[in-house]
């Protein structure tokens, strides 16, 4: 027997391995040339680890073949050149350019933004030159239908480096005017005269545009004007002669129909007549009572009122013009909303009622749960008790519609469903084929439906789905269900009482990862996506691992489309797992982003930014910006009303300068580093403030990161009421910090938990300011906290922040041998604002203390705390507006903390969800209200944000 193995092996692989070795060559050099310098350089790089290796011909091809899928290749070729053992690959490529800019010069006066939006080519996409042809129809299409009979076209291309100007020169001749408007009215008598319409268009060049558009003007005046069957059509024009033509227009009024209605409560005769108009405009050829009366019956009974009864009047007559005219008084007596309780079942020997009753209120709609009869629902509920019954194998129910029992008393109705069950089918085999040992366990758990167990053919389909997903994500990527859509999926026994479920796998060989192909990426430098891919070569590879790729390279903001394709390399071979290559195609966006932004917010007030963004320095994913904001308070309530008068339209302003190297030395560190200088005013005095901030940051896994901070500040305080507070200071600080982020989405989380700790460390050696005025040393801890739970389309937000802080300084003795005790710069202090602010009260409510003063007023000498409590039941409209409540809490300390004791406001919230975030608009009203210096706190207050935890 041994003997037999060892000659079927070397009989077998023998001729394998000679096979493998004639299709493998000996690559030694490489060679590429192309049209662009430094992408020529990077493609180089790309093919040179072919050179100097044995590799199969067949995976050079296949890389090769996937070049040709690039789209910012223009042409790609390759041949292959062998001297003895030796071969030499060289590729040939030219690539496409971007387009920068289409220009149009022409003879003619003309608008041509209409002309950019028709053409398939666009600026900012690749110049592809088979599409010339559809832009030169679409060019000479467009003249000859604003009048210009002989159009003589051409192009030019003006090229740079990577970018073209598209410049079309056009030469329109053959003006065509229009001479007159001939209106042919089918009518015998024309109800108005539309010669005067149209009389603007006389003696100008023929605009086919704008005649169609005076044409559906016209259209819809007279419909409105109650001829809701007329018809305006437009003939073919008729040429006097080569410059000259006739307009010609066809028109039908027919008969004028007014509708008078009365007796209507629940809904506005402008809502009826509406209802009524779109009817007679999209589906009727005539005014018909009946199917009128059935509308409006309908409409009623959309919203519970059934009974619902019109009776109808029609008048005819003529004008003095005569025209004729058909009036229609409609008289609404409206009916009442039926009270009805649970329906009733009969039949249902194997569903109870009670499980019936729960479906029945799981879905019902508004005017059900309320116990409300809704005829619609009614109907959709008998698929609903189908469903249960198709769930416990009865594939033969039988449900009637809900028929009214007959009583004598109206005030409750009482709806009933016969149900006929049908036998009960059960599955005599579950088989499915070609299936690893190893996985027969998983799925036997996975399926709803069993062997032995009834047939829920409602699940099938849903079974079906999760094999397919569990045999994806352990490997088997290209896994298919050859009979899917055959009758040998699922066979039934002759008596109708047992099925056959027996799913054929194919393809079941593992999808190993064997490398990667990034295509598309021009500026960008192929290790900027390389270091996102996280695959080892050998890896398994599952839809979910590509669908994470695909994430993480789209999340750079590099590339405005992102796919990620598998590719099997070697389909021929029978042997061993698929060796499949990723096929990473890109797009990349625009680098480079100008914004300016005016709005206004209810802290700051009105408020113009603008911002200019480099990104993807150096093809490496680097950025700088340059950013600069003024603002003007209109509301100086949050301001110290004993401040130093004479400058109250005073402007804040804030200018930055941003770099950020995303991966700083190669590694996966994040760099970020600030200058910035600003004004700002506080409530006790007012600041210039120049800083300059560096930040690293690391991630430790896909929920936890860290990050190292450290912040120069150099402060001028003045314009305080009292000097103590004007000043200059220097804080150096070190701010170390640890995030762990469970949300599902960071700019708009509907799940998950966020933990967020950071501590704050000012001191001289740091460099803070330590002279004989003031000595910085301090430390601040901070603590911010969210969670979100789901419940249907509701969001339950919460939110918990703290924080601590403490003078290190400790005192020091004047010359005159007083003590002086060192602060913490009041710039420093905890301030509950932004994120933190307690919706409802001012800037200069929440931030008082128990004694009065505003904490800025107080010099932070020991301690200092703050807590913030937020709960927001959020309720999703849609995916881009959110409505809700919310309970707000917070309060600041100095030297004692006292958790229990916080000001508190409930409200309305409506937020606008956007890219970057929410634009929030909240209401806040405080629970309760206190007394400064006699005068009681607004009631609440109206606030406009933007971000929200």
């Amino acid at each position: 027997m041994k003997l037999f193995k060892t000659v079927f092996l070397i009989v077998f692989l023998i001729p394998c391995l000679i096979f493998a070795r004639q299709n493998s060559i000996d690559v030694k050099n490489v060679k590429v040339t192309c049209d662009l310098g430094d992408i020529c350089n990077k493609y180089m790089k790309r093919f040179q680890g072919f050179a100097g290796k044995r590799t199969k011909k067949s995976e050079i091809q296949f890389i090769l073949k996937l070049m040709h899928l690039d789209e910012t290749i223009e042409s790609f070729t390759h041949k292959f050149v062998t001297k003895e053992k030796f071969t030499d690959l060289y590729i040939s490529i030219a690539f496409k350019k971007i387009i920068k800019e289409i220009t149009f010069i022409s003879n003619i006066d003309i608008n041509y933004s209409p002309i950019k939006k028709m053409i398939p080519m666009v600026e900012g996409e690749w110049f592809d030159t088979n599409k010339l042809k559809e832009t030169y129809e679409v060019i000479k299409g467009f003249y000859k239908d604003v009048g210009y009979k002989n159009i003589d076209l051409e192009h030019e291309v003006l090229t740079d480096t990577d970018n073209i100007q598209l410049v079309f020169r056009i030469k329109a001749s053959g003006v065509v005017k229009v001479k007159g408007v001939d209106i042919i009215y089918e009518d015998s008598v024309p109800i108005l005269k539309l010669e005067t319409k149209f009389a603007s268009l006389k003696g100008k060049v023929w605009d086919k545009l704008a005649f169609k558009v005076a044409i559906n003007h016209f259209s819809k005046e007279i419909f409105n004007a109650g001829f809701f069957f007329s018809k305006v059509d437009l003939m073919p024009p008729k040429a006097l002669d080569d410059t000259n033509i006739i307009l010609r227009l066809k028109v039908f009024f027919g008969q004028k129909i007014n509708i008078y209605l009365s007796g209507h409560t629940i809904f506005s005769r402008l809502e009826l007549l509406d209802t009524i108009k779109k009817y007679l405009k999209s589906e009727a050829d005539s005014f018909d009572q009946l199917e009128i009366k059935k509308l409006i019956e309908r409409k009623y009974e959309e919203v519970g009122i059934y009974g619902t009864t019109i009776k109808t009047i029609k008048r005819h007559g003529r004008y003095k013009s005569k025209v004729q005219f058909n009036n229609y008084y409609l008289k609404v007596i409206e009916g009442k909303k039926r009270v009805m309780n649970v329906p009733l079942f009969s039949g249902n020997r194997s569903v109870p009622d009670k499980v019936l009753e729960n479906s029945y209120f799981k879905n019902a709609t508004t005017l059900a749960k309320n116990g409300f009869m809704d005829e619609k629902y009614l109907k959709y509920f008998m698929g609903t008790i189908k469903a249960e019954y198709l769930k416990r194998g009865f594939l033969f129910v039988k449900v009637s519609a809900a028929k009214e029992l007959f009583q004598q008393d109206k005030k409750l109705y009482m709806m009933e469903y016969d149900i006929e069950e049908g036998h009960q089918v059960y599955i005599n085999k579950l088989a499915v084929n070609n299936l690893p040992e190893i996985l027969k366990d998983p799925v036997k758990k996975l399926f709803v439906n069993k062997q032995g167990q009834p047939f829920n053919v409602v699940n099938l389909q849903n079974d079906v789905k999760k094999l397919l997903h569990l045999l994806k994500e352990r490997g088997h990527y290209f896994v298919k269900i050859k009979n899917l859509k055959k009758p040998s999926l699922v066979q039934y026994s002759k008596d109708n009482s047992g099925v056959d479920i027996s799913i054929d796998l194919s393809d079941m060989k593992r999808a190993i990862f064997d490398g990667f192909t990034i295509l598309g990426n021009v500026k960008t430098e192929d290790i900027v996506i390389k270091r996102e891919i996280g695959l080892q070569k050998g890896e398994s590879l599952t839809p979910k691992k590509v669908a994470t790729l695909k994430n993480k390279i789209a999340s750079l903001g590099l590339f405005s489309r992102v796919s990620v394709t598998p590719h099997i390399i070697d389909k021929e071979s029978s042997l061993g797992p698929h060796q499949v290559n990723l096929f990473i195609q890109v797009k990349e966006a625009d680098s480079r982003i100008f914004e300016i932004a005016p709005g206004y917010r209810t802290d700051i007030g009105i408020k113009l930014s603008a911002a200019y963004i480099v990104g993807n320095l150096s093809g490496m994913n680097r950025s700088f910006s340059i950013k600069a904001q003024t603002n003007q308070r209109l509301d100086l309530s949050n301001l110290d009303p004993e401040r130093p008068t004479g400058k109250d339209k005073e402007f804040e302003y804030e200018l930055n300068l941003n770099y950020i190297d995303p991966y700083i030395f190669g590694k996966s560190y994040s760099f970020n580093t600030t200058f910035s200088a600003l004004r700002r005013r506080f409530y006790a005095f007012d600041a210039n403030i120049f800083k300059f901030s560096a930040v690293t940051n690391k991630a430790l896994g896909k929920f936890t990161s860290v990050s190292l901070k450290y912040q120069y500040e150099m402060i001028r305080q003045f314009s305080a009421n009292d000097d103590q507070n004007n000043g200059n200071f220097r804080i150096g600080g070190l701010t170390p910090s640890i995030v762990f982020d469970l949300r599902d989405n960071k700019i708009n989380p509907r799940k998950g938990m966020y933990f967020g700790l950071s501590l704050e460390l000012a001191n001289p050696w740091l460099a803070s300011m330590d002279n004989e005025e003031l000595e910085v040393n301090f430390l601040k801890f901070t603590s911010k906290n969210r969670f979100y739970i789901p419940i249907k389309n509701w969001v339950i937000a919460a939110s918990l922040s703290i924080g601590y802080q403490k003078n290190l300084a400790g005192s020091m003795k004047l010359d005159s041998g007083e003590e002086f005790e060192h602060y913490i710069p009041n710039t420093k202090v905890f301030r509950l604002d932004g994120v933190d602010l307690v919706r409802g009260f001012e800037d200069s409510e929440i931030n008082r203390l128990d004694s009065g003063l505003d904490i800025s007023e107080t010099k932070i000498t020991g301690k200092a705390y703050f807590s913030n409590i937020k709960i927001e039941p959020r309720y999703y409209l849609d995916d881009n507006t959110v409505a809700g409540l919310f309970f707000d809490a917070g309060k600041l300390y100095v030297d004692k903390f006292r958790p229990l004791s916080l000001r508190t406001s409930v409200g309305v919230t409506y937020k606008v969800v956007t890219p970057v975030g929410t634009l929030n608009f909240d209401y806040g009203i405080k629970l309760e209200r206190t007394a400064e210096s006699g005068i009681k706190e607004g009631f609440g207050r109206f606030h406009i944000s933007i971000g929200f935890f």
